[in-house]
């Protein structure tokens, strides 16, 4: 939560963030499917449960000598938890300017469309399935983006591509 605190304040006008689901069903904002490398843990994301997920310290490995560095600022230890999408939502609604969100979903993962089916749900408390939304969703899985337009079909979705070569397969089959 700390870096997009930072970003929102320095101007950004819009986050992104990746979502993976908890092993209770938590949308959680993490982009690595296992916490080797943010918590030094070997486990995965989707095999654990929020609270386990809350006691881990996951922004320390960004500045692994920051306990050294005598002018660095103090940091709330509550800012460098796991962030859940539920929180980041509710920070982006309620900052006094608008600020977008670019949701990508995680692929593939062992809980398949529950992720899409999830942050649809969750959109929908905040009124933000429709046009207009602040929010689109992306995703490297053309199937997770179907499922999207096919839960909230006036969410804007973007399809990501990782090489140019793929995009001449796809653009047929580009959403409107």
């Amino acid at each position: 939560l700390g870096a997009y605190l930072a970003a929102i304040q320095s101007g950004a006008e819009a986050l992104e963030c990746d979502v993976r689901l908890t092993a209770d069903g938590h949308l959680v904002c993490v982009h690595d499917r296992d916490l080797r490398r943010v918590a030094q843990k070997r486990a995965l994301v989707s095999s654990m449960e929020l609270s386990e997920l809350e006691q881990l310290d996951v922004a320390s490995w960004k500045h692994p000598w920051a306990e050294l560095d005598d002018e660095a600022p103090e940091m709330d230890p509550e800012l460098g938890k796991v962030l859940t999408l539920r929180r980041l939502l509710e920070t982006a609604r309620d900052y006094p300017r608008t600020v977008e969100l670019a949701i990508e979903t995680k692929h593939p993962t062992r809980y398949a469309g529950l992720v899409e089916r999830k942050l649809v749900e969750m959109l929908k408390e905040f009124g933000w399935h429709e046009g207009g939304a602040p929010v689109r969703v992306m995703s490297f899985s053309y199937v997770a983006l179907q499922r999207i337009q096919r839960w909230a079909p006036e969410l804007r979705v973007v399809m990501l591509v990782e090489h140019a070569r793929h995009w001449p397969v796809l653009r047929p089959r580009s959403f409107a």
